[in-house]
């Protein structure tokens, strides 16, 4: 179970990372508990990812059924929580970092948290229709990429250029996953 204490210390590190401090490293633990234990994350996102859900079914005719709409997006959002998680697995072990794997996760879960509360928000103006939302999502994406990119950097204590890599599957998973879910949830 996790403690409301481990909760803000990891949220806490997680906004130390966004300002860039490297030093933010010691707020994860390195082990297969925190690791799973991170994945609470995904429960803090998940009722703000509803609100862009119900934002974005209520805004479209073409969309299946509720019920499909629904189940096809639960299996979505685990999916890419999993994903990118299962992923890594194979490039920490290709870049000889399988003892700094379960700190990277934990890193990056708990980040995503601070991603999401920074994001949702722009993309919900943007479902809403809010043209001048998009060119603010962009910066915002760029940032948060960056984002990524020092977390992969700082927690696996790898190079640029692969941090830069793992990057680039993070967001290929993500559309990927995005993608695939859109198609399922159009009405044929």
């Amino acid at each position: 179970m996790i403690s409301l204490r481990e909760i803000v210390v990891s949220l806490y590190g997680a906004y130390r990372l966004a300002w860039l401090d490297a030093k933010a490293a010691a707020y994860f633990e390195n082990t297969d508990e925190a690791f799973w234990r991170s994945f609470f994350a995904a429960v803090l996102v998940l009722p703000f990812y509803g609100v862009i859900l119900t934002a974005k079914y209520s805004g479209d005719a073409d969309l299946s059924h509720p019920f499909r709409f629904v189940t096809v997006e639960i299996i979505a959002y685990v999916v890419a929580w999993v994903a990118f998680p299962l992923m890594m697995v194979s490039v920490a072990r290709l870049l000889k970092r399988e003892d700094k794997y379960f700190g990277f996760i934990c890193a990056y879960n708990w980040a995503s948290v601070l991603q999401n509360a920074v994001y949702l928000p722009v993309a919900y103006m943007m479902l809403m229709g809010i043209q001048s939302a998009a060119p603010l999502g962009l910066i915002i994406l760029v940032c948060l990429m960056i984002y990524t990119w020092f977390i992969a950097k700082t927690l696996l204590e790898i190079d640029g250029i692969a941090a830069a890599g793992i990057v680039f599957m993070d967001l290929l998973i993500s559309i990927l996953v995005t993608t695939y879910a859109d198609i399922l949830i159009i009405r044929t």
